[in-house]
């Protein structure tokens, strides 16, 4: 694995989306919502920048220890960590043009959704909050699928040629045990589903990428009266309940982009326009009703990793006042 140059700090969340929220004086407010969540503690809104925010160590640095997770072939073990600077120029220049309401090609919309769902799946809420959880579940699984592997498909146990069944079993059971207890569980996987585009990842691309295009967009505009969260957007499924994500059916998704410009995605109505013509994604620009602008904010206290944030610290003030412990 290369080692050029070291990069300790690491954005799970791209400074090219957190640069949205800043001010004319190039700084943001955050609001630390996990010291509420923790310790009841209503948190005031502090002075920060992008650069600061939304990072841990070698969060997605690949290490010798991670080559069981099929990460032994990564030639630069910050690989996962460059391929974020791909969105830099792309995103910015996306967002440039929803502003305008200008149309985007087929291209351009496809990508906006490719980033949107990749800013969740390549979170820290999702490492957190989905891998760790189902640690268990998921070797244990795996495991069950070697064995039978070994005993049913002969050419699978060809490639073990010499080993008894005990052995076999007997190794079997030391890594899975060794992998049950591995403190470093969720990141190893969750970068050898990132590297690899394992676990459906691409699959799930496929098939939302057009249901979502086929739905209609409509893009709220503000006077930078929208913040967000380090893990932004989340749906609202027919019960009215908040989701990480949520797109299977009677789905409102909402992730603010910038703090002057929100996107709605709603399966409620059709895109007849894009259906007929998928040469062009098209959508209205209006200006957003203040109770549209409330909703979004309140967003941002739900799935988060630690901090909300936004452009003007009286937004995030007013936010922390209204914070509630919910049960």
């Amino acid at each position: 694995m290369s080692n050029d140059q070291e990069i300790i700090d690491q954005h799970f969340l791209p400074q090219c989306y957190i640069n949205g929220f800043v001010n004319e004086s190039g700084v943001l407010y955050t609001l630390d919502l996990k010291l509420f969540a923790e310790r009841g503690k209503v948190p005031y809104a502090r002075e920060s920048t992008p650069a600061k925010i939304c990072k841990d160590k070698h969060f997605y640095t690949v290490d010798e220890r991670a080559k069981v997770y099929n990460l032994g072939g990564v030639i630069d073990k910050y690989q996962v960590e460059k391929s974020f600077h791909n969105y830099e120029n792309n995103f910015r220049q996306l967002i440039a043009k929803i502003t305008t309401g200008a149309p985007l090609t087929y291209n351009e919309a496809s990508s906006l959704i490719r980033i949107i769902i990749d800013l969740k799946y390549r979170n820290k809420f999702y490492r957190d909050k989905m891998i760790e959880p189902r640690q268990g579940r998921v070797i244990e699984e795996a495991f069950v699928e070697l064995q039978s592997s070994f005993d049913n498909d002969p050419a699978f146990r060809a490639k073990y040629e010499g080993i008894t069944p005990q052995e076999w079993a007997a190794v079997n059971q030391q890594v899975r045990d060794q992998l049950l207890n591995d403190p470093d569980f969720k990141k190893s996987a969750h970068l050898s589903s990132l590297v690899n585009r394992e676990d459906g990842y691409e699959a799930l691309l496929q098939s939302l990428i057009p249901k979502l295009l086929a739905c209609a967009w409509v893009v709220l505009k503000s006077d930078g009266q929208f913040i967000s969260n380090d893990n932004p957007g989340c749906s609202l499924d027919s019960n009215t309940k908040v989701n990480n994500t949520y797109f299977d059916k009677d789905f409102l998704f909402v992730i603010p982009l910038s703090a002057s410009v929100c996107l709605t995605i709603s399966d409620a109505q059709q895109d007849i326009s894009f259906i007929n013509d998928q040469h062009f994604k098209r959508y209205p620009v209006v200006d957003a009703p203040q109770n549209m602008i409330e909703m979004s904010n309140s967003f941002a206290v739900k799935n988060f990793n630690k901090i909300a944030f936004g452009p003007v610290k009286t937004l995030l003030d007013d936010l922390a006042k209204n914070l509630r412990i919910e049960n």
